[in-house]
């Protein structure tokens, strides 16, 4: 997990609830706290937007589709904004 921390993600994609659960629990409180301030995050839908918001993470990037090729859109679009 260093690796990701030392890596510095622009954007973490989340295609499932169960995979922000996992994800949270490998990472821990402060190796996320230090990746939230680096790092965006996105969401193949409002399922799994709900459940990072539960456990502390913002969503900036949703998908209109509940599907992976409508998530890799939505994060070109963002990216495009920038």
């Amino acid at each position: 997990m260093e690796a990701l921390l030392a890596f510095a993600p622009e954007v973490i994609a989340f295609t499932s609830s169960s995979t922000v659960e996992n994800f949270c629990a490998i990472l821990r409180e402060e190796r996320l706290a230090k990746l939230k301030d680096i790092a965006e995050f996105a969401s193949i839908g409002p399922i799994t937007s709900k459940t990072a918001r539960a456990l502390g993470i913002r969503i900036d990037v949703e998908a209109a589709q509940h599907d992976v090729p409508s998530l890799v859109q939505a994060l070109v679009e963002h990216f495009r904004k920038q």
